[in-house]
């Protein structure tokens, strides 16, 4: 194998195929397999949850390919020069120059790696770049990291009557982003929360993004890269019901102010572990309240109310990992009495993002 290839494309593709490559020491996934074919330079990882497989043109003198760790590879290659790189395998040595640098490295077994995934462009439905990774970044935080159900481990998304639902939840909140899409399709998957990160982090913006669902894996196309990871099997909560209520109490609020006097409230505390947060709301203000052994907080916000004075109490990590995760600056918060869930909107409708996190139970000398 003998390739020529620009340092920046190179690194490139290096870069996106480091999302899937294993951090397990002395593995043979911690490798990237280089194929040289047709004037092509294809890259190819795999840690067995997600495979990458990427492309670019390159001046190919000698077609072949060659298994190279991956941070090696990458090292290697971010400190040359912005200049073309010559690249030459002869059985296990590989050798790599740019300008006046020259690297002499040993490949990896390439038939030690596991048999690579082959793909079937049959593309299912699109997205624009920018609508999942919002979708992402507003769901995935809401995961579960516990063990007992594998489900909500994943993000839970449904496609139906073209409209695209993303859901993830623990057991204390649920975030939900919807957005629509072209095709009408009915399509339901479990995707780890790792692998939507991952995507939003290489798809270039202004692209669409091409999706395929077969069993057992969801697959995304864009440009000249296929990104694939294994889905979660199982039924996901029945979590629709929990959003039917009708509310007792609304107020509309600045999110800037709520999430500054909420930070403020965590001051007192000694660990940002998200401890308790009360809110009192009464005409046009919501006092809010924290409270420790090294202090407390009082702090008053005006606000627009409908219905009933309130007083609830929250963990204030999960207030504020809602808000945080709305882009527009008012919302709409709705509470159904003290023991009742609390959602969180945007006030823009245009935007279908809604946040619900259950309160914590005060005593009742505490009311």
């Amino acid at each position: 194998m003998e390739i020529k290839i620009m340092q920046n494309e190179l690194l490139n593709l290096i870069n996106i195929s480091l999302k899937a490559v294993s951090n397990k020491n002395s593995s043979v996934l911690e490798g990237i397999i280089f194929l040289a074919k047709d004037n092509k330079l294809t890259l190819k990882s795999t840690d067995l949850e997600l495979a990458i497989e990427t492309h670019t043109s390159c001046n190919v003198l000698k077609e072949g390919v060659v298994l190279l760790n991956a941070n090696m590879i990458f090292n290697i290659i971010r400190k040359l020069p912005n200049n073309e790189v010559f690249i030459k395998v002869e059985k296990e040595k590989v050798y790599i120059q740019s300008e006046n640098s020259k690297f002499n490295i040993i490949a990896m077994d390439l038939y030690s790696y596991p048999e690579f995934p082959s793909f079937e462009k049959n593309i299912d439905f699109t997205i624009q770049d920018n609508l999942l990774k919002t979708a992402t970044k507003q769901t995935i935080f809401a995961t579960s990291l516990d063990d007992f159900k594998e489900t909500l481990k994943g993000v839970d998304i449904e496609i139906k009557d073209k409209k695209i639902e993303f859901v993830a939840l623990d057991g204390h909140r649920i975030a939900r982003r919807c957005f629509d899409i072209e095709q009408d399709i009915d399509k339901k998957l479990i995707i780890l929360p790792r692998a939507l990160n991952e995507i939003s982090k290489i798809v270039p913006e202004g692209k669409t993004v091409g999706v395929c669902v077969v069993k057992g894996s969801c697959i995304f196309y864009f440009e000249n890269t296929i990104f694939s990871t294994r889905t979660i099997e199982g039924e996901y909560l029945n979590y629709r019901s929990l959003f039917s209520y009708d509310y007792k109490t609304k107020i509309s609020i600045s999110k800037r102010d709520f999430i500054n006097s909420i930070e403020r409230a965590n001051i007192v505390y000694k660990a940002e572990k998200g401890d308790l947060v009360t809110f009192t709301i009464n005409d046009d203000s919501i006092l809010v309240e924290g409270c420790s052994e090294i202090g407390d907080l009082k702090d008053l916000i005006n606000i627009k109310k409908e219905g009933e004075d309130l007083k609830i109490a929250f963990n204030s990590k999960y207030i504020l990992e809602g808000l945080k995760n709305i882009e527009q600056e008012f919302v709409d918060i709705t509470f159904n009495g003290r023991a009742g869930a609390c959602i969180i909107k945007p006030q823009d409708t245009n935007v279908d993002y809604t946040y619900l996190v259950l309160p914590v139970l005060l005593q009742d000398s505490q009311y």
